[in-house]
């Protein structure tokens, strides 16, 4: 498992995903809608992205420095692949969702762990 060649957080190396998905969403603004024809009027503000990541099986050391990274602050900077800009960038995202599944006793690693980040 490779070190920071596909994200960092926080300027944290961690351990490589094994899914990264970036999706990128247009915030509308609030008058954005159909008209009486019944036409859709679209007035974006915003584009953001969303990183939806998986871990494969991780040792109690890489889990732990991964989910710790979000235990204190609501902002992080991550840097990770972008397929709009066709570089790797840094942009500042909050955690959504976190799930760590299936915890192996014997081997002493997380079967996986995912989480999505999405832009500020």
């Amino acid at each position: 498992m490779g070190y920071g060649n596909v994200i960092t957080i926080d300027s944290i190396n961690v351990a490589d995903p094994s899914e990264l998905k970036v999706d990128i969403e247009d915030i509308h603004a609030e008058d954005s809608g159909r008209n009486e024809k019944g036409d859709m009027i679209i007035r974006i503000v915003a584009r953001k992205r969303k990183l939806t990541l998986k871990w494969p099986p991780l040792s109690f050391a890489d889990g732990k420095t991964l989910t710790q990274i979000f235990a204190s602050g609501t902002y992080h900077s991550v840097w990770y692949p972008d397929p709009v800009l066709g570089t790797w960038t840094t942009k500042t995202f909050y955690v959504g969702s976190r799930g760590a599944n299936l915890f192996n006793s014997v081997l002493k690693v997380w079967d996986s762990i995912d989480f999505d980040l999405i832009e500020r």
